[in-house]
């Protein structure tokens, strides 16, 4: 190996471009594949990523000879080039061959095809930055600086970016990012020219989108065709779109609506959130007339129980809720969204068709997570009568987009626990309310029990012994036997409902035509009845889904399978399991494609004899081996644990991406700049990582009360900082002593430590979904104990100056990895 010719010049400013063109893509990505797919699909773009990365670390290793130090700029061009081709191909054909909502042989080829071209740009990438980073050692230092310089800007640029343009804007300007890389690497007029015609590209595209008139835009949703829509916009964690003929009247359209539902035409407009969760916008004039129908919906039969109340929406959405307090003359509603596209397409580019409900001094709009909101008035103590609220409403609020920081978390929900209910409660006036309407159903209507079960968790804790005295529940059923799922909506007062409330909830259900499920008097279902008896805790566990009450370490509602079942495919014909099932069924299948990957990354390079010599002439490359496979697995852990946590506290996808990514690179480039001098600091890796995950567990819920601003958020990013600082001194030292001890294999121990990272990238949801939030951190100190103990000889300062950290950046000890990012 060619170790020790000078660096080519170029290699820096190529190297920070290539790395931040691998990041942007990534999770630009992450975006378009939780529209085009489905939501649990979304976060295979970061495993794409890192096993690109890793397989481009692998070829380097097998094929040596194609890769002399002299021809290493030229290849580095040659490659980054083909990024830029490549992203802007793969985009292409994936929405050329849109993938199916299906597990058939068709659905397999395409997937499969759509998954080996959008793997292409990252092989290409990792090439480059293996061949920079193994085949100079001379300045590691700077190059390792310059790669994540490259991967933190990568991580922000998408955030920036969409909000002004779109998805295809920004995949331009990754690729126009990777041709300047390699006019850095070699100048040619050909590399410049790709730049500027695709920055050009990029441009244009995104000028014609601000004008809502985009040259390109997505042909698919969810595997069908999609129509072009009157309103499109992006952020980092959502694409908002509207649909409909503003002018053309059509019946009222919901899910809850009562069979006596007066049949009269109202105009109205759809407006979905990465086309898989929609809410509607609704023509007003003033006149409390053309709402009426809104009477008739079981979501709002809270209003029936209180009048002249004070009322808060939680997912104000297009504003049918608030318009709905008003037809019940309710005295003030406040809206909370926290999706700002979503206010600013109701009640700014919509305006005047929905009455500009923002400009009604009835109502007040808020746009922040509404956990957080709530959360922060509960932690305050005891509120004024006048700041308490008489009903607190959630109506068919969930999601199944992904977000840019949440793609991990998959079925992830901070409004849906203990914790959260009893911040609702604390927020509710004497008898106040809390309704939350959700769907129901028939054949196993098992989110509902455990919607149920999450009632009776959290009025135990506030020391009520007879739940049911509490608990009012109501259901639509829809008269189409082709259509057999409705809505129900539960009522929770922290006080009993009165025998006037019951009769009014009664005689309103028997008016419109709902069904009475649960009340202090009856349950249609004795499956209700036994999870708020004293046996629940018996009946829970018997049941064969998962109904535990979740709680803030283990915010996933929606996941209803229990370990055991993951594989089990009777579930998936049961209705409401499809979804969860496909999407576990997908982890599971992740889980064994990443191990495949790992272990086939140990056993393919046997088959090559020379590989065999190598191996067993270098000393000590098993323990080596081991090293980097623990550094890989850990430091992805560790970057996925702290992601998942801060993300859920900061209630903001894009502030938290940009804490996490930022903090944990800055603070590794930290540690790798200056890893040549003797420190200690690596025995802190496990200890600090146990007391983060300590500290995090127990700051969780006054975290979630404090405001979504960068200044509040400073703490987080000083926590991830020091924590890349710690993890970043491990590799850089690593990759020294494999460098005198067996400089030969460098580059398969950095495609080793990648290849552990994608298999803890896909360990660590089931990991966090079965455990908890706070497992990943304990699970990454562990692999760093394991790193200790296998430290190899002569890794501490010597002759050489530092090797780089990883691959790329979010990598840190991820090294071929993309470590979470």
């Amino acid at each position: 190996m060619d170790g020790e010719s000078p660096t080519p010049r170029g290699s820096l400013p190529g190297l920070l471009l290539i790395t931040l063109a691998s990041l942007s893509l990534e999770v630009v990505l992450t975006r378009i594949l939780s529209v085009t797919t489905w939501y649990h699909f979304a976060f295979l773009a970061v495993s794409l990523a890192m096993s690109g990365l890793a397989l481009g670390a692998l070829r380097v290793h097998l094929q040596p000879g194609r890769f002399p130090a002299a021809a290493v700029p030229a290849a580095c061009a040659r490659h980054s080039l083909a990024f830029a081709a490549t992203a802007v191909a793969a985009l292409g054909l994936h929405q050329v061959l849109p993938m199916q909502a299906d597990w058939g042989a068709a659905a397999w080829s395409t997937a499969a095809i759509t998954v080996l071209a959008l793997t292409l740009p990252f092989y290409c990438a990792g090439v480059v930055a293996c061949l920079v980073m193994t085949r100079f050692p001379r300045q590691s230092g700077q190059l390792y600086s310059a790669d994540l310089v490259g991967a933190a800007a990568g991580a922000v640029l998408p955030l920036v970016l969409l909000p002004l343009s779109d998805p295809f804007s920004v995949v331009l300007v990754t690729s126009a990012t990777a041709a300047a890389a390699a006019c850095c690497f070699q100048r040619r007029r050909r590399y410049s020219a790709s730049a500027a015609v695709l920055l050009l590209l990029a441009v244009v595209q995104g000028s014609s989108a601000v004008i809502q008139k985009p040259l390109l835009r997505l042909r698919h949703a969810h595997g069908e065709a999609e129509q072009e829509p009157l309103w499109e916009r992006w952020n980092s964690y959502s694409r908002v779109t509207v649909y409909g003929d503003p002018e053309r009247p059509t019946p009222p359209f919901g899910w809850g609506f009562s069979p006596h539902t007066p049949a009269y035409p109202i105009r109205q407009l759809a407006l979905t959130i990465d086309s898989g969760a929609a809410t509607w916008l609704t023509h007003w004039t003033g006149e409390s007339e053309e709402l009426e129908f809104l009477r008739y919906d079981v979501t709002q039969i809270g209003h029936s129980l209180r009048a002249n109340a004070r009322v808060a929406v939680v997912g104000a959405g297009g504003g049918r809720d608030l318009l709905a307090a008003k037809i019940f003359g309710q005295r003030h509603v406040t809206g909370i969204e926290i999706n700002p596209l979503v206010l600013e397409a109701a009640h700014n580019v919509y305006g005047d068709f929905t009455g500009h409900l923002n400009r009604d001094p009835a109502i007040t709009l808020i746009q922040e997570d509404g956990r957080k909101w709530m959360q922060r008035r509960a932690n305050r103590g005891a509120l004024e009568a006048e700041d308490r609220f008489d009903l607190v409403q959630l109506s068919l609020i969930d999601t199944f987009a992904a977000t840019a920081a949440g793609a991990f978390s998959l079925t992830e929900n901070p409004l849906y626990t203990v914790e959260a209910w009893q911040a609702f409660l604390d927020n509710l006036d004497t008898g106040g309310i809390l309704s939350v309407s959700h769907w129901y159903f028939a054949q196993r209507p098992a989110e509902m029990y455990r919607l149920t079960a999450l009632a009776a968790a959290t009025l135990l804790e506030r020391g009520i012994d007879n739940p049911r005295l509490h608990l009012l529940l109501a259901r639509m059923q829809p008269d189409d036997p082709a259509f057999t799922d409705g809505v129900g909506t539960l009522l929770l007062s922290a006080t009993p409902f009165t025998d006037a409330d019951l009769a009014r909830f009664e005689g309103r259900c028997q008016e419109l035509g709902f069904d009475v499920v649960l009340s202090p008097r009856q349950a249609s279902d004795v499956q209700f009845a036994e999870l708020l008896s004293p046996q629940a805790p018996a009946f829970r566990a018997a049941y064969p889904l998962d109904l535990s009450p979740p709680r803030d370490r283990r915010p996933f509602f929606f996941h209803l399978l229990k370990l055991r079942d993951f594989w089990r495919g009777e579930f998936r014909q049961q209705g409401n399991m499809t979804l969860n099932q496909d999407a576990v069924m997908l982890l599971s299948l992740l889980l064994v494609v990443s191990c495949s990957l790992a272990l086939g990354y140990l056993l393919l390079p046997l088959c090559w004899r020379s590989f065999r010599r190598r191996f067993a002439a270098a000393a000590g490359a098993r323990r080596l081996s081991l090293h980097f496979a623990a550094l890989g697995a850990g430091f992805m852990l560790a970057e996925i644990g702290m992601l998942q946590e801060i993300g859920f506290r900061l209630g903001n996808p894009t502030q938290a991406m940009a804490v996490t990514l930022v903090g944990m690179l800055l603070g590794a480039a930290w540690a790798s700049r200056n890893s040549h001098r003797p420190s200690r600091q690596r025995l802190l890796a496990p200890p600090l990582l146990l007391l983060l995950a300590w500290i995090l567990d127990l700051r969780r819920s006054a975290d979630l009360g404090r405001p979504s601003s960068w200044l509040a958020s400073l703490d987080h990013y000083l926590m991830v900082f020091v924590c890349g600082w710690v993890l970043g001194s491990f590799l850089p030292r690593a990759l020294r002593a494999a460098h005198r001890q067996a400089p030969q294999l460098l580059p398969w121990f950095w495609g080793l430590n990648g290849a552990f990272s994608v298999l803890a990238g896909a360990v660590a949801l089931p990991l966090s979904l079965s455990l908890g939030l706070p497992a990943l951190l304990p699970a990454a100190a562990a692999c760093y104990v394991l790193a200790l103990w296998s430290t190899p000889a002569g890794d501490g300062v010597g002759a050489d100056r530092v090797m780089g950290e990883g691959v790329m950046g979010g990598r840190g000890d991820g090294g071929g990895s993309r470590g979470g990012g």
